[in-house]
Parts: structure tokens; C-alpha cells; sequence
């Protein structure tokens, strides 16, 4: 490889890197908001709120993680891998 390829390959590279680290970032931070929903979403439930409420809630968390059953009660070790809106497949 020439000086200038392999130039062209580490930038290549720590751009990548630097991206994906964005998207932990934003996956940490998305992780964190639904921790927090989630006690609220089941508080809203025993309540019982108006299905109005929970029905925006659950769409907000649709359009944070593609899923909005995401927060839906199931086992814990069965959560569906977190999506950001870039990396969900166009349907």
C-alpha cells in the first residue's frame, strides 16, 4: 500500500470506530430513558390510566427503539436487540 492508501485506510478506520462508539453512547442513553419509563409504564398500568396514555407512551418507545412492545412485560433475558433509527432495515 502506498503512503497515501494507508492514510486513507486509518481515516477510514477511525471514523468508523468513532461512529460505532456514538452509537453505544446512544444505545446507553436510550437504555437509561427506558429504565426509567418502565416502572412509570407499569405504574400507569396498576393505576389504570387511560389507554390513551399508555397507547403514546408505547408509541414513543416504538420510535426510540422500533419496538413498541419493547417495555411489555417479558422475561428480562428475552429484551430484542436495541436498533437506532440508522440501523433498522427501510420497510
Amino acid at each position: 500500500m502506498t503512503k497515501s492508501a494507508n492514510r486513507a485506510a486509518a481515516k477510514a478506520y477511525m471514523e468508523a470506530r468513532a461512529r460505532e462508539e456514538r452509537d453505544q453512547a446512544e444505545r446507553q442513553r436510550i437504555l437509561g430513558m427506558l429504565e426509567t419509563i418502565g416502572p412509570f409504564r407499569r405504574f400507569l398500568i396498576q393505576t389504570r390510566a387511560p389507554e390513551e396514555l399508555l397507547t403514546k407512551l408505547d408509541d414513543w418507545v416504538g420510535e426510540l427503539t422500533g419496538d413498541r412492545t419493547y417495555l411489555h412485560s417479558r422475561d428480562s433475558s428475552h429484551k430484542p436487540l436495541l436498533l437506532l433509527p440508522h440501523e433498522r432495515k427501510k420497510i
